[in-house]
């Protein structure tokens, strides 16, 4: 009888992972996958997990950010076609923050949603990996990578006068 039970209970655990795995399946759309391979880190997302880590942020996301100072939106959208040029969805990109060094250059301060991805799927195993001590008692920990995690993040000059973009990435 306990055999039945543990048999039924476990077919249902299967079951239930294989929904989870088909419902992720059918809805390609509702999970984004980063760009770059993080080792053994997951590489994708729920975009309903993505979006609440990024709406929880101080910064802003480069496809909606919006500005009164006329000079400043002209060199938004000098980025943004300049990104597109170049094959990059602006929507992946977050704000940091913006300097205007001179009335013509504007530097954005930019990271890209990878980062987050990595981050979230990095933290995610580390919490499985702490539920299973190692035999001395220790707990097994991934360290996290160093440097420019998306290969995308840096500083974009935009210089207005050219109507230019230089990019400084992040080491």
């Amino acid at each position: 009888m306990l055999k039945n039970i543990l048999l039924i209970t476990i077919c249902l655990l299967l079951s239930c992972s294989q929904n989870r795995i088909n419902n992720i399946n059918d809805n390609k759309s509702d999970i984004y996958v980063s760009k770059r391979n993080f080792g053994g880190i997951d590489t994708y997302i729920l975009i309903s997990t993505l979006d609440s880590l990024i709406n929880a942020l101080p910064y802003w996301r480069l496809d909606i950010y919006k500005t009164t100072d006329f000079v400043e939106s002209i060199a938004v959208q000098i980025l943004r076609d300049e990104l597109r040029l170049k094959g990059l969805k602006t929507n992946e990109f977050i704000i940091y923050s913006i300097e205007k060094e001179s009335d013509s250059i504007f530097v954005f301060h930019l990271d890209h949603i990878d980062s987050y991805v990595y981050m979230y799927n990095l933290d995610k195993t580390n919490c499985e990996l702490s539920k299973n001590p190692l035999p001395e008692g220790m707990v097994q920990e991934i360290p996290p990578i160093t440097g420019n995690l998306s290969g995308y993040e840096g500083w974009y000059r935009i210089n207005l006068e050219k109507e230019t973009l230089e990019i400084t990435k992040a080491q």
